[in-house]
């Protein structure tokens, strides 16, 4: 596989931990994001584990871990590789549709622009997240602090980078940088969240439940 490695931590915070954020991080920028996220009308790609979106009009996103396909056990959403195309379709995107193609089924003929992918692949609007994003990084990590307008406030703790990097190190990286401040460690991310209230039968479906609700039917 290729596509860029991401290793994340999810979190759901009450208030901001400036003390932190002012003593290990820079401040980055503070801007409104809009995720359009798409699916087939029965959300088989969502159920399948792969995020399908676009950002802000201008990044078609496509994002899975390649260890959870086909698997329905797994219990952590920490990391994934993720396929970024930008639009006109040049030779890289053509590239990585090709990978897609061949590792997840993505239908690619004739596929020129964000319009064609949705289209040959039958992908419909599914949920739409509206948020402001405040961005901090050290070099190392970015964090990204979520207010999502009706849910609440979440953060991530971001690596990206090789594929090649240890995943165990990271996540201890994480937990030790993680350890003081007042956070709720999550196993769904913030779209998970936002399909649970708005769609809670297909959010049931899907691989990364809150841990609390790892036991539900996903029949």
């Amino acid at each position: 596989m290729s596509g860029h490695l991401e290793i994340e931590k999810k979190y759901q915070i009450e208030e901001v931990p400036h003390d932190f954020l002012q003593t290990h991080f820079q401040f980055v920028h503070e801007k409104r994001v809009l995720d359009r996220y798409f699916d087939t009308p029965t959300g088989d790609w969502y159920q399948k584990g792969i995020f399908i979106r676009i950002r802000n009009d201008k990044s078609l996103d496509i994002k899975f871990n390649p260890d959870h396909l086909g698997q329905t056990n797994v219990t952590d959403h920490i990391s994934c590789h993720e396929y970024n195309f930008s639009e006109p379709f040049g030779e890289r995107e053509v590239e990585n549709l090709k990978v897609l193609e061949k590792h997840i089924g993505i239908n690619i003929f004739g596929v020129l622009n964000f319009e064609s992918f949705l289209e040959k692949n039958q992908l419909e609007l599914l949920l739409e997240i509206d948020k402001v994003r405040t961005t901090y990084e050290n070099g190392t990590f970015t964090i990204v602090i979520d207010d999502i307008q009706n849910l609440g406030r979440f953060l991530e703790v971001e690596y990206a980078g090789p594929s090649d990097v240890s995943t165990d190190r990271v996540v201890k990286q994480i937990d030790e940088l993680m350890v003081d401040v007042p956070a709720k460690l999550l196993t769904s991310g913030s779209f998970e969240m936002c399909l649970r209230q708005a769609n809670f039968d297909l959010y049931s479906k899907g691989k990364y439940l809150l841990e609390e609700e790892t036991n539900l039917d996903r029949a």
